[in-house]
């Protein structure tokens, strides 16, 4: 074996350890920015170097794309986090919904059919259907012929055929007709129990005198 001549008494042995610990460095930096790039691999980010790459290209792309560690650690999170429950779909509005329905009419209240009125009326007696008259049907007073009649106004239901009664009365006599006639406010049951219903007190008088079936027997009845 031949001895190599060391020109300017330098330790190889010392020039290769120096020479390794200036590269160590370099080499653990490309070593971490390579690991950085398979785990930004791992997570979707970028492309796996190929493996004979040069590490100073390595070094030189670290550089000018630096990789975020905060947003792998968020990202990596983020995938292994469980589904998201999303909220409920908003439904469009139907806009077929039914309308808000009419207010109903106070306890004991009918409908004015004269015309075209619509208004609530209280039927029990006849003065409270005169006094609507009065109150919102004033026009009728210049409808009275010479007699100082009008014809009754009140839209009903005569023989299947829908129209106006057109009965010949006055002004007062028109409110007791719509009151016992259309509206039957005033009539009032047989005291006998036969089943007549009957609007007034001579009326009923008439109808015990000469129609109700069950008159003499509650005669007998009360006389026994």
């Amino acid at each position: 074996m031949y001895a190599t001549k060391n020109s300017g008494g330098v330790n190889p042995h010392h020039s290769n350890a120096a020479a390794s610990s200036r590269f160590e460095p370099h080499v653990s930096s490309v070593e971490a920015v390579t690991q950085d790039m398979m785990q930004a691999a791992i997570a979707g980010h970028v492309e796996v170097a190929p493996a004979n790459i040069d590490p100073a290209f390595l070094m030189q792309e670290a550089s000018i794309f630096p990789i975020n560690k905060s947003n792998e650690v968020s990202n990596m999170n983020f995938m292994n986090s469980p589904p998201i429950a999303l909220p409920p779909l908003a439904m469009a509005p139907n806009h077929f919904a039914p309308v808000t329905p009419v207010a109903r009419s106070p306890l004991g209240t009918i409908v004015c059919r004269i015309g075209n009125c619509c208004r609530f009326m209280y039927p029990e007696k006849i003065s409270e259907v005169k006094q609507h008259i009065y109150q919102f049907h004033q026009d009728l007073f210049n409808r009275r012929n010479s007699e100082g009649k009008v014809l009754c106004p009140w839209i009903c239901e005569h023989r299947g055929t829908q129209g106006t009664c057109n009965t010949a009365l006055t002004i007062d006599g028109l409110a007791k007709h719509i009151a016992t006639v259309h509206l039957q406010s005033t009539r009032k049951p047989c005291r006998y129990g036969c089943g007549a219903s009957l609007s007034r007190g001579d009326a009923e008088l008439r109808h015990i005198k000469r129609d109700c079936p069950l008159r003499e027997a509650a005669r007998l009845q009360a006389s026994g």
